[in-house]
Formats: structure tokens, C-alpha cells, sequence
């Protein structure tokens, strides 16, 4: 499952949303593709697709990709949280705790 560092330049601290390095734009009129092909694609790069519509546009995004957003979105929503994740991050696992305390 892909993962969001939160300490990356790449993460956009007023929206806690990661920035897309690289999207695929999909016309809805001129597609030659299938739309099963197009899925597998998207599942296998980890990379949006939007798919350009008459009036409005949409993001394709594979499940597992979305799921992590909803996890991290989640996550971030918990005070304390994101702190709590970067020090865990800098703690060397030697000093982690052996037994869980719960």
C-alpha cells in the first residue's frame, strides 16, 4: 500500500493533501483505451488519472491508493497525531518498546 511522508516537500501543509508529481489526462471522447485497461493502469502506476469530460472533469484513482488517503486523512484528523507519527519516525527502533503496553 503507498504510503504519505508527511515530512516531504512534496506534502502540502495548508491542505494536509499530497501534491500529484505526475498525472495522466484522459479525454472521455477520444479514448481508445477500455475503461478495465485504464483501471489497471492507474492500480499499477499509483498515479491519478483524470478523465476530461464535456463540462466537468474527474480523478481516477485505484482503490488501495484511496484507501491510503482516507487512512492518512483519518490519521491527521487525530490531534496530536502527526506529531506523535514524526517521533515515532525518529526513534531508533532499539529504543521501541519490546511488549505492547495495551
Amino acid at each position: 500500500m503507498p504510503t504519505i511522508d508527511i515530512d516531504s516537500p512534496l506534502f502540502h501543509p495548508a491542505t494536509t493533501m499530497p501534491r500529484v508529481l505526475q498525472t495522466t489526462v484522459f479525454n472521455l471522447h477520444t479514448a481508445d483505451e477500455p475503461l478495465d485497461q485504464l483501471i489497471d493502469e492507474t492500480a499499477m502506476s499509483h498515479q491519478p488519472l483524470v478523465i476530461k469530460g464535456t463540462y466537468h472533469n474527474a480523478i481516477l484513482l485505484s482503490e488501495t491508493d484511496w484507501l491510503a488517503i482516507q487512512d492518512t486523512l483519518y490519521l491527521l484528523s487525530i490531534p496530536g497525531m502527526r506529531e506523535s507519527i514524526q517521533a515515532g519516525l525518529q526513534t531508533p527502533v532499539a529504543d521501541c518498546s519490546k511488549e505492547l503496553e495495551w
